[in-house]
């Protein structure tokens, strides 16, 4: 039996590493949890877009929502300032995020910018990542338990 930090056996650290890494890998699936991994102001952008509602770039989270649209698709050019997004309709059902930026002629945003779905995936897969921490977590458990075999 190898002793670990307290005195206490590192097969209790393991465990208890394997139970907090499971609750952390678990965490974004509660209801609770799930909305406060997004940034509100980003939540609160997002209902407005699903709202059709035009969103302008003195909006907080605007420039978080544009930096998401532009890490996945490089569809606004460096050149230009977006200064609005809107949820578009289109006539295949995949709505598309439309962008207005500031040299355009036009007073509504018409440049499509990224599919509805590929946004909501990324933001998703953002919030996902606290989940690698919950496996590290769980990961270092086990080699602390199997140390303690070893030792």
């Amino acid at each position: 039996m190898a002793i670990g930090l307290s005195g206490l056996p590192i097969e209790f650290w393991g465990l208890s590493l394997n139970i907090l890494g499971g609750i952390v890998i678990s965490a974004p699936d509660l209801p609770i949890v799930k909305q406060h991994m997004t940034p509100k102001d980003l939540r609160v952008i997002i209902s407005r877009l699903e709202n059709n509602e035009v969103v302008k770039k003195e909006a907080d989270g605007f420039y978080k929502l544009v930096d998401a649209i532009d890490d996945v698709v490089d569809r606004i050019p460096s050149r230009k300032t977006c200064i609005a997004v809107q949820l578009g309709d289109t006539p295949y059902g995949n709505p598309m995020v439309k962008g207005q930026f500031k040299s355009d002629s036009v007073d509504f945003p018409r440049t499509d910018l990224i599919e509805w779905r590929v946004l909501r995936q990324e933001l998703a897969r953002r919030r996902d990542k606290f989940r690698y921490i919950g496996l590290s977590l769980f990961l270092l458990g086990f080699l602390f338990q199997a140390l303690s075999y070893l030792c």
